[in-house]
């Protein structure tokens, strides 16, 4: 049997001014249904200049859930987005390069300004 829902949500951009003085703290960027977002900044993402962004997720529900979301980038006045999905199993926590979670929005040394989510869906998966 199988239960779904669907949300759909436009989340405001999360603000995160003066980046470079934030690396290596986690910062929310959105909650919701049990599913948090959160990102670490890091302002030589690449090990030069280019700023990086790691994603944190994680799955408060005691069931498998899918995600879908564009993950925004802004950087003064260019912004670029990345379509990020998968599935969470019940509690599963995941982060990192090893789960395509690592990202580089601009490798033209361009200081990300603003990190944020759009257009999140969620659907529960009961087994």
């Amino acid at each position: 049997m199988s239960f779904n829902f669907q949300i759909k949500l436009l989340i405001g951009l999360l603000l995160c001014c003066g980046l470079s003085s934030a690396d290596g703290q986690m910062k929310k960027i959105v909650e919701k249904d049990g599913l948090g977002i959160y990102f670490l900044f890091y302002s030589e993402g690449n090990g030069i200049e280019d700023n990086g962004v790691v994603i944190y997720l994680k799955n408060d529900n005691n069931y498998k859930l899918k995600y879908t979301f564009q993950l925004v980038f802004r950087a003064d006045e260019f912004e670029k987005e990345q379509e990020v999905t998968g599935i969470l199993k019940a509690f599963e926590r995941r982060t990192g390069s090893n789960d395509s979670l690592y990202f580089i929005p601009f490798t033209d040394k361009r200081s990300i300004t603003e990190v944020g989510v759009r257009e999140l869906t969620l659907e529960k998966i009961e087994d």
